[in-house]
């Protein structure tokens, strides 16, 4: 028969084949014959068979020639090469014994279309012959790696090659990303060509790297059917930096794709896999339609737009057809406000840099720049300081210097024919941008971003419908929501800490992207980038003191309104011509009340806040459950609480206020006298406090680490616990036994004689000194800072072993940097 049987070419002499089974080596499964004979020749063979093509012309499946008549699985010990092409109908049916090793020496396994197991089967074994794999993936195969983690680390130590192919017959049961996720599964240490073929995004190729160790071992990558851009191609070069042949469907034009042999690529982008995964949620935000429809984005060139903008073009799939084409930039240019009087250098202290980074951002992508130039006249006292005051019903200064850039731009936006524009509203919230949460501890940070998260508003979204246009920002997206406020990410390490040299917030977005023109720009509000900060030195020099006087008293009177500065004048102005002087605004508006014990009002506007209505059930509720929990607290504090056996006054027993209030007036230590002789040595002086005036007791506390400061000690804490602040027991008798020596009997005296010295003798030296030197035999001596230098002189001689001559010298510089 010779080594090689095929089918395709023996017609039907069933004695000589059978006959001749035993020396069968090879067999290709062509047309001809059907494949249950086919099948039948097969296990025969099984004892011989080094290589077996199964399948792809004859129909029928790996049941054909897995199973015996009985049922019982087949076993190939010398089969090396297996490729089947299982056209069956059987999917998931069947097991075969664990002791079972059907290909124990399988060296390449081509699998496709089907597979009728539900176990392992044919990944069981040692695997140590196995160097290549080219398999379709579908919902039976990703079910298998995942149960019996079949491609674990140290699987397949002789594994080279790899083919992952979504599988189209049976792919319908598999998503994009679990076909990414198990596509790069199969990349084993000593893997050296990955063959990928599937229409994976590039955020999800990314966004795996995380999840294998090993890739920098590939060389060859062929990303068959993804298709990527002239810049992800790129940054494949930088994920994979040992890649040294690549292959994908290119996404561009022939121009882009010329450019890939001249253009440097940078050096290899390392990114943790923190800032991996963040830009693959934000990725998979900006690639979903409701960010592919902006057709405008307002573009501040800070850090949350500049992602927004690079990243969502990045995502398009031919630029010449995207949505977004226009980038919105508004900025006071300095030198239209000449005509304003100059004061220590204008009114510009510092040059608004929006429009530098907008304008860079804009020209890296291609975007027509629209860079509006607005007076500060026109911000002050234009169409759109109106709009904004009439639609957020206010004249507060803060909010209105930033929305009336917002309402400019939205505005310009209107009048071009955008209909959706992209902002980047809700990452400074959500990400510990703004720097008062640079100092926050985890739990604070936690719980501030999750408050914000709660109730962040945004006055783009109002301003936006007023003018009939929408806004989008991917950054209230539900996902970039949970991530913000997960335990994953609501940490200080990830949004807090040094980038390029700096200390910012939002560090894993800056990590995430750091590609983007504004990565390390610094964090500046809205007012300050565009400049309208300095509509409040505007109203300084438009309104006199005079004016002022005049017409605050009369919004006082008159409105009940208290005007806190000419800025403050001048929006105010605006207020009340388009909402107290219209007739018609004030019918949209809720009651105004000039007592506001009628109602929860706004304390400048006096309008009500909250509509109380005839009957309002939460605010009842609320007054009821605060009523109830204040009743239960103080009967706990007075019969149940472990201090109300102890005697002293039941307000001291309920609240501190009597404390404080004493210690305010300066009387706490006649009060304390006075309780001492009316209670007696133990007394309570609040609800979870009390004072001690035995001075047995006083040495018992004072003289053993089991009893803790107040959490007063908190407030004083500045980096970490020290000796002096820490509420620890473990740390107060670590310190204890490390300085306790020091304050020893012994120990003292035997300092007493340097402190003698560096103290009270030089600072009579020093007196004596100045008074013979002066004329008049007087002196005026600043002993608080005398006192101070001393107490350097002391410091450094007992703690330093040196002497610092901060009296004599006068000086407090201890040593030159």
């Amino acid at each position: 028969m010779g080594e090689v049987f095929n089918l395709a070419y023996m017609d039907n002499k069933h004695i000589l084949i059978h006959n001749a089974t035993e020396l069968i080596t090879s067999f290709r499964h062509h047309t001809g014959f059907k494949h249950e004979f086919a099948s039948w020749i097969i296990r025969k063979s099984a004892a011989t068979l080094e290589k077996l093509y199964y399948g792809e012309y004859g129909g029928g499946g790996f049941k054909d020639f897995m199973f015996d008549s009985e049922g019982q699985a087949i076993v190939y010990p010398r089969l090396r090469d297996l490729y089947v092409r299982d056209s069956s109908d059987d999917k998931g049916e069947f097991t075969t014994d664990k002791s079972i090793v059907p290909f124990p020496v399988l060296q390449r396994l081509s699998v496709y279309s089907g597979c009728v197991f539900k176990d392992d089967t044919l990944f069981r074994g040692p695997n140590n012959a196995l160097v290549s794999l080219d398999i379709g993936l579908h919902r039976g195969f990703v079910d298998i790696f995942r149960k019996y983690k079949v491609f674990s680390q140290g699987a397949y130590p002789s594994i080279l090659h790899i083919n992952a192919a979504l599988d189209d017959r049976h792919s319908l049961t598999i998503s994009a990303d679990e076909f990414a996720e198990a596509a790069f599964g199969l990349v084993l240490p000593t893997t050296q060509s990955v063959t990928i073929n599937g229409g994976i995004p590039f955020h999800r190729i990314v966004s795996i790297i995380p999840t294998c160790p090993h890739l920098e071992n590939i060389q060859i990558l062929h990303l068959a059917r993804a298709m990527l851009n002239l810049l992800e191609i790129l940054d494949i070069f930088k994920y994979f930096p040992h890649v040294t042949d690549f292959g994908c469907c290119f996404r561009g034009s022939g121009p882009e794709l010329a450019a890939i042999q001249d253009k440097l690529i940078p050096s290899h982008l390392v990114m943790d896999p923190e800032s991996l995964h963040v830009r693959s949620i934000f990725l998979d935000v900006l690639s979903s339609p409701e960010a592919q429809s902006c057709d405008a984005i307002l573009l501040s060139g800070g850090l949350d737009t500049s992602i927004a903008a690079e990243a969502m073009l990045r995502l398009t799939a031919n630029k010449e057809t995207a949505q977004l084409r226009k980038a919105i930039t508004v900025t006071v240019d300095p030198a239209n406000e000449r005509a304003w009087p100059t004061e220590k250098g204008g009114l510009f202290t510092q040059i608004p840099e929006d429009v530098d980074y907008g304008t860079r951002i804009a020209q890296k992508l291609g975007l027509e720049h629209h860079i509006l130039r607005p007076t500060l006249d026109e911000l002050l006292n234009g169409k759109m300081m109106e709009l904004c005051v009439r639609v957020l019903r206010t004249f507060e200064g803060m909010e209105l210097r930033n929305a009336v850039v917002i309402a400019t731009a939205l505005g310009h936006a209107k009048r071009i024919g955008c209909r959706r524009i992209c902002t980047g509203d809700g990452a400074d919230e959500l990400f510990a941008g703004y720097s008062f949460m640079h100092g926050m501890d985890d739990a604070k940070l936690k719980e501030s971003t999750e408050k914000m998260a709660r109730t962040m508003r945004f006055c783009a979204f109002s301003l936006a419908k007023e003018l009939g246009v929408e806004v989008w920002s991917p950054y209230l997206a539900p996902s970039i929501i949970e991530y913000a406020v997960s335990e994953r990410g609501n940490t200080r390490l990830v949004k807090i800490g040094e980038f390029e040299g700096a200390m910012h917030g939002k560090l894993v977005l800056r990590k995430a992207f750091p590609e983007v023109v504004s990565a390390a720009r610094k964090k500046a509000a809205i007012e300050y980038g565009s400049g309208s900060t300095v509509l409040g030195a505007l109203a300084e020099l438009l309104f006199t003191d005079d004016v002022f006087a005049v017409e605050a008293q009369d919004a006082l009177l008159k409105y009940d309104v208290v005007v806190r500065s000419k800025e403050h004048l001048a929006y105010f102005r605006t207020f009340r011509r388009v909402v107290l002087e219209d007739k018609q605004m004030l019918t949209t508006m809720p009651p105004r009340y000039q007592d506001k014990a009628k109602g929860v009002c706004c304390p400048d506007c006096k309008f009500q806040l909250r509509e109380n209505g005839a009957t309002n059930y939460s605010a009842k509720i609320l007054a009821a459950s605060t009523a109830l929990y204040l009743t239960g607290r103080m009967i706990y504090l007075l019969y149940f609480a472990p201090l109300s056996k102890i005697p002293g006054s039941w307000i001291n027993k309920l609240t501190l206020l009597q404390i404080k209030f004493n210690a305010v007036l300066g009387r706490l230590g006649d009060k304390c006298e006075d309780d001492y002789y009316k209670y007696g040595d133990i007394y309570v002086t609040g609800p979870n406090a009390v004072t001690i005036c035995d001075p047995a007791d006083c040495r018992t506390v004072l003289g053993t680490h089991r009893f803790a400061k107040s959490e007063m000690y908190k407030l004083i804490v500045l980096i970490d616990d020290t000796m002096f602040t820490t509420r620890s027991a473990e740390l107060t008798h670590v310190r204890r036994r490390q300085v306790g020596p020091a304050f020893t009997h012994g120990y003292v005296t035997a300092m007493e004689p340097t402190i003698l010295e560096c103290g009270i003798h030089s600072m009579r030296r020093k007196w004596d000194g100045m008074i013979d030197s002066s004329a008049s035999n007087e002196a005026v001596v600043p002993y608080s800072q005398h006192f101070s230098l001393v107490s350097f002189d002391i410091i450094g001689a007992l703690g330093y072993g040196q002497r610092f001559n901060s009296l004599k010298e006068n000086s407090g510089k201890i040593v030159d940097w």
